[in-house]
């Protein structure tokens, strides 16, 4: 991702995020990768908060740009259910967009 995309991005999914009646308190990170940090509601799975969330951002990023065209995340997510994981060190030090 374009580093000046960056906040646009993290914006967006915040926006799914909420829309899918989750709290998100942090989403950010850097060109090859985000992080977030959100309270998902009791009615979603994990895995179909991430699904909705890569499906609908990557329709929304391949439409920003002509570089985007082929973009795609990455299979894999990390999930936790601690904000203080050895990860806490991203979340203080990166680029976010709070909720």
């Amino acid at each position: 991702m374009l580093g000046g995309d960056l906040p646009r991005i993290f914006q967006y999914v915040g926006g799914i995020i909420k829309r899918m009646d989750g709290i998100p308190y942090a989403v950010g990170g850097v060109q090859n990768h985000i992080h977030i940090l959100a309270s998902l509601p009791k009615s979603i799975a994990l895995t179909d908060f991430v699904r909705v969330i890569k499906s609908n951002s990557s329709k929304w990023i391949k439409q920003l740009d002509t570089h985007y065209t082929e973009f795609a995340w990455q299979d894999m997510y990390l999930p936790t259910d601690n904000y203080l994981s050895p990860f806490q060190g991203y979340f203080l030090n990166g680029t976010f967009v709070g909720g």
